[in-house]
């Protein structure tokens, strides 16, 4: 059976082997770190590449995508 020790955030955040494999990433817009994606393609990590949208900061975008999706639908309207 595997077995680790058990971190909380703040150790693994500060753990070597985190920045090491390039896991701690910078948030833009933010002025913190999070935890990148546990996977590289092409040796490479995927980057935080924006901050996450605030509370209701996209609703009209993703609703009006939405409404103008069900518009173009075949049969839509008929």
């Amino acid at each position: 059976m595997p077995s680790a020790p058990i971190q909380d955030h703040r150790e693994v955040m500060a753990h070597p082997q985190a920045a090491a494999a390039g896991m701690v990433q910078p948030v833009p817009g933010l002025g913190l770190e999070l935890m990148g994606l546990p996977i590289s393609f092409d040796r490479a990590r995927p980057s935080i590449r924006r901050r996450p949208p605030g509370l209701s900061e996209r609703n009209a975008e993703i609703i009006g995508g939405a409404v103008a999706t069900a518009r173009q639908a075949p049969g839509a309207g008929s």
